[in-house]
């Protein structure tokens, strides 16, 4: 259970993070910009993946034995 939860935690923290993250990284002009060799065609965000190994950590040393 303590699994499936913390499952359920990061993957929720995961979807309220990357929207947030993006939206600095548009703030902050750190945008990939399409060149000749890019397979995207319009400016993306460079840190919204940051926002997956912070939260998949986060929940985990919640649930740590001690943790609370």
């Amino acid at each position: 259970m303590i699994l499936l939860t913390t499952l359920l935690l990061s993957l929720f923290i995961t979807m309220v993070l990357i929207p947030v993250f993006k939206n600095y990284a548009v703030r902050l002009h750190a945008m990939d910009i399409p060149n000749g060799r890019s397979m995207h065609t319009f400016p993306r965000p460079k840190i919204g993946g940051i926002a997956m190994p912070a939260v998949c950590l986060f929940p985990f040393c919640c649930c740590l034995p001690g943790g609370n």
